[in-house]
């Protein structure tokens, strides 16, 4: 049931759509109402991006003239740079006697002048293009401001006022910074070329002064060793002086004691007399008998005193007297 209604609906629609268009269907739909609308609305965009662009062009002059006003402390900066470069080359230079400190302040002071000549070359290069990009803008925005004064100038020919005064404006920037730029490119390149001499007479000077550290440390070295076998040395002769005068000190002695001891034996045999001894088995030794009496020498000459031929003992020699007695002993027991 429900597959045949809907099959009818289908075939009255057909029909009434072949049927022959009646009154006003004949005229032309009305598009008025909808070109206002669309006028309407693109006038108001047009408006707002006016509005956008003008005061683009006034945020946008005061943001490069800004920048250009850090100019003029950039442009001293790499003036200092130079002189400072300049300082550093002569204070390298001057350095003699392995002073460290002084190459190490001028090593420092050259390479600071790189930095700082490096980061406001840079800055400026930052300040140069914001100024083109904005130049470059204000064109695009211009050449939307004409295009706009065809179709509103009400809203457009204000922005062109404005758009004119920033391109002027951004045109005396741009000189300004070209002036910068070439006011910098002397000192720049000099401060860079005499920064890079500088370190490379400083490393120059302290490769040098490393090598004759070497060598002198070198020359030290040896110069230790040399008198390390010279003390070695003489310890030794001194070692073998030392012992030979030990042995002939030893055989001095040695020979001072045979002396000693035979000089004693020699004094007590002086008061050794011999004695004709008898065994007889047990009995009594005879008494020895009386020796004659020796005869008198005759009385001296007159005159001076004539030495005798007794013949006295010689002292025991000093130290020997215990020896002496030892030696003598035996033979005082027999007398």
């Amino acid at each position: 049931g429900g597959g045949g209604a809907s099959a009818a609906a289908e075939t009255k629609a057909e029909a009434a759509s072949e049927e022959d268009p009646i009154g006003f269907a004949l005229l032309p739909t009305l598009t008025l109402v909808d070109a206002i609308t669309d006028r309407i609305e693109k006038y108001g965009l047009m408006r707002q991006e006016s509005k956008d662009v003008a005061l683009w062009g006034r945020i946008e002059v005061k943001a490069v003239e800004k920048q250009i006003r850090t100019l003029r402390s950039k442009v001293q900066t790499i003036d200092e740079a130079a002189q400072a470069a300049k300082a550093a080359w002569e204070t390298a230079w001057e350095v003699v006697d392995n002073d460290k400190a002084t190459v190490q302040q001028a090593m420092d002071l050259a390479t600071q002048t790189l930095q700082h000549v490096s980061r406001t070359s840079s800055e400026m290069l930052e300040v140069n293009t914001a100024v083109q990009t904005a130049r470059s803008l204000a064109k695009e925005h211009e050449q939307q401001a004409i295009e706009g004064m065809e179709i509103a100038p009400q809203f457009w020919k204000a922005v062109v006022k404005v758009l004119k005064s920033t391109q002027e404006r951004l045109k005396l920037h741009d000189q300004v910074m070209r002036a910068a730029l070439r006011r910098t490119d002397e000192p720049k390149a000099l401060a860079l070329y005499q920064a890079d001499l500088t370190l490379q007479l400083v490393n120059e000077k302290l490769r040098r002064w490393s090598d004759e550290e070497k060598i002198l440390r070198e020359e030290a070295r040896k110069s230790n060793l040399i008198r390390e076998k010279e003390r070695i040395d003489a310890a030794q002769r001194a070692t073998a002086e030392e012992k030979e005068r030990q042995q002939q000190e030893l055989l001095r002695q040695q020979q001072e004691m045979t002396k000693q001891r035979d000089a004693a034996v020699q004094w007590g045999r002086n008061f050794v007399q011999p004695m004709n001894l008898l065994y007889t088995g047990g009995q009594q030794p005879p008494l020895p008998q009386q020796q004659p009496p020796r005869p008198q020498a005759p009385p001296p000459p007159s005159g001076p005193p004539v030495p005798t031929a007794a013949v006295q003992p010689p002292p025991p020699p000093p130290g020997s007297r215990k020896g002496a007695r030892s030696a003598a002993a035996p033979l005082i027991g027999l007398k």
